[in-house]
């Protein structure tokens, strides 16, 4: 939508779209995905869109979100109550979460244990509402309590190596291939909203949310093969770049 011509047929395909995801998370009430989700992959997807430009459409977006938070506190009632019970309970539980870490900060509870460990000796009684809890619902905690501090390292590693390799296909994809660019934005955009979410809810340790990550590093991936197949072709003149490009050389 953002790349497509204004009126084309593609750019209506994505308004439509876009329109029917933004209703279904509103419809969902996840303040998560409301508040920070959406914000951050909003604000990442422009910066890639625009680059050095991007300071006005992100403050524009920035105003825009917050003069919408208004009237969506009124429809949404879940979003009235940011700093509420739930808030208070984020912080219960992170609380035992990173007691447990401080206890085991190399090794972690390991995988799906954290449910076991936090129900039977580190919750703590103002959150005694809810003790059936598998996850911290953080993304950092989720990955100590589960990998230990390999896994939070290897989580880091995994996020520089991602954001480096796209920005620098950003660069390929704007001037060699429109839609090469729309999958950088769609990848940048969603590893936005998965960190940001990530935050305050499920981040990784899950069926469907596994699946996307590997699913983006993969698309990431086949981005670079393309980007390293077709550069040298178009950087090298002559026989030399025909034959690259798979060209009959008289």
């Amino acid at each position: 939508m953002l790349v497509a011509p204004r009126g084309s047929w593609p750019w209506l395909y994505g308004a439509l779209g876009g329109a029917v995801m933004l209703l279904a998370v509103l419809l969902g009430q996840s303040r998560g995905a409301i508040l920070l989700g959406l914000p951050a992959a909003l604000i990442v997807t422009l910066v890639f869109w625009r680059g050095r430009r991007s300071l006005a459409p992100v403050i524009g977006a920035m105003l825009a979100l917050l003069a919408a938070l208004v009237p969506l506190t009124l429809l949404l009632p879940r979003l009235g109550d940011l700093l509420g019970s739930t808030a208070t309970f984020r912080r219960h539980l992170w609380y035992s979460a990173w007691q447990l870490i401080r206890e085991r900060p190399l090794t972690g509870a390991g995988l799906d244990q954290f449910l076991y460990w936090y129900r039977s000796r580190y919750l703590l009684p103002e959150a005694w509402e809810e003790p059936n809890l598998s996850i911290p619902h953080n993304l950092v905690l989720n990955h100590w309590v589960s990998l230990g501090i390999l896994g939070v390292i290897i989580m880091l590693v995994f996020q520089v190596v991602f954001w480096r390799k796209l920005w620098r296909l950003r660069g390929w994809a704007a001037g060699a291939d429109p839609v090469a660019f729309m999958l950088v934005l769609g990848l940048a955009g969603s590893m936005a909203d998965f960190l940001a979410h990530g935050l305050v809810d499920v981040g990784y340790f899950a069926i469907n949310l596994a699946f996307v990550f590997f699913l983006s590093l993969g698309l990431l991936h086949r981005l670079e093969d393309m980007a390293f197949n077709v550069a040298p072709a178009r950087a090298v003149p002559g026989p030399a770049g025909l034959a690259a490009a798979g060209e009959d050389v008289p």
